[in-house]
């Protein structure tokens, strides 16, 4: 009898540069870890491929499954771990807040320091991701670690906007496939040629702390000897779809697709907002936006947030809305049972 493949999940979809997702894998996969002395076991753990333009962070959901119980393991003999574990991801953040915040332009060695520091505090800003995720939203653990995540929830979508901006800046001459540039290739000042980074624009693979230029989920796949979870088939007559409540309400409007920062613009007022997830530099369109749909989150999620505080009808982790729905479609968001139904196909 074969041993079963692992099956690997999708859990996000980004448009972030090379420097940023490594940052991301590194601390959470093969970077001394920091709040424990424990490695993951599970590696790879965590696979990013890039494809169409998009990052996808595909997760062995047995990865996620020790970070929780390592988690709760210790907490079970710290009772002021959760304490000590804000306390260490302020002590790291706050020196470069005000950097992400403004969105500078850096020189190579000012942004060398700001990735170090950055890729530094990441292990400590996934604690507190997970445990906001566990905690009862009425316990201390809950407020804690929501009020660090709202302190830092422009750290990652703003720290790659200057990424970015940076590298422009620094390596005019290459354009936007500079981002495609790796850390050590930025300390070094070693960057490869045009025709390596658009090769790595195009597609690459990135998992235990090795960049596969070129190569995606079928590469992936066959190298790990794992499977990447399907993308669920979805009918041509589909009239309805369900996800979770994030905040009650029900809501009719046309769709607007955000599938990018860029399109945020293109969002009119009274439309539903319906994209793979929300960051805060989605915030203007969703103030104009009747309602939102997003194919990712949990109740944490930016959006779920977000649309609690505004008090808008929002439906997380439907993962489909951004395939089913295109701009212009009419539609129903009962956010009370968590329902999107589709009531007019646009018709050019």
């Amino acid at each position: 009898m074969k041993n079963k493949k692992t099956i690997y999940v999708k859990y996000t979809t980004r448009d972030f540069c090379l420097p940023l997702i490594e940052i991301w894998s590194r601390a959470e996969t093969t970077d001394p870890r920091q709040w424990t002395k424990k490695k993951q076991p599970k590696l790879p753990y965590m696979i990013f491929v890039r494809e169409n333009g998009f990052v996808f962070d595909n997760t062995d959901v047995a990865g996620i499954e020790w970070i929780k119980k390592e988690i709760l393991k210790i907490s079970k003999f710290d009772s002021n771990f959760t304490s000590k574990i804000v306390s260490e991801f302020y002590k790291r953040v706050k020196p470069i807040k005000n950097i992400w915040e403004e969105k500078k332009i850096l020189n190579r060695h000012e942004l060398v320091s700001f990735l170090a520091q950055l890729r530094d505090g990441w292990a400590w800003f996934e604690a507190v991701w997970w445990i906001m995720d566990m905690a009862d939203i009425k316990s201390k653990d809950f407020r804690l670690t929501k009020k660090a995540r709202l302190y830092t929830e422009n750290m990652v979508p703003y720290s790659d906007i200057l990424i970015k901006k940076s590298l422009l800046k620094i390596y005019p001459s290459f354009r936007d496939c500079i981002y495609q540039v790796t850390l050590d290739e930025i300390s070094t000042n070693n960057i490869p040629s045009v025709k390596e980074l658009k090769k790595r624009q195009k597609g690459y693979a990135f998992t235990n702390s090795t960049l596969f230029s070129g190569q995606g989920f079928k590469e992936m796949e066959k190298k790990f000897n794992i499977r990447f979870a399907k993308e669920p088939k979805i009918k041509s007559n589909i009239k309805e779809f369900k996800g979770s409540v994030a905040c009650n309400g029900i809501v009719r409007g046309k769709v607007r697709r955000l599938m990018t920062r860029v399109d945020v613009k293109k969002l009119l007022k009274g439309e539903v907002l319906v994209s793979p997830m929300t960051m805060p530099d989605y915030l203007p369109a969703m103030i104009k936006a009747s309602a939102i749909i997003t194919d990712e989150g949990g109740v944490t999620s930016h959006a779920s947030i977000v649309a609690r505080e505004m008090n808008k009808p929002c439906i997380i982790g439907t993962k489909i809305a951004t395939q089913v729905l295109k701009d212009g479609d009419l539609v129903e968001v009962d956010a009370d049972n968590g329902v999107v139904r589709i009531l007019k196909k646009y018709e050019k």
